[in-house]
């Protein structure tokens, strides 16, 4: 099944805790044969909340970058 996931469930990606999302969900829905899409404004969404934890020293930048890696 093709899936197309919004940040709320990319959150937890870097570190984010999301309630009722566990940090593995998208690591399960990949090993149980689904295809994950994200939209680039999620990807946008993701930077944004980083960089404003980045800059209050919340989370690191390296969190960050992982998160919106291909």
């Amino acid at each position: 099944m093709n899936l197309l996931l919004d940040s709320t469930y990319l959150f937890p990606l870097m570190g984010l805790d999301v309630r009722g999302v566990p940090r593995t969900s998208i690591l399960e829905l990949l090993s149980n044969g689904h295809r994950v899409s994200v939209s680039e404004i999620s990807f946008f969404e993701l930077s944004a909340k980083g960089a404003k934890l980045m800059l209050q020293g919340t989370l690191e930048p390296q969190r960050v970058t992982a998160a919106i890696s291909p």
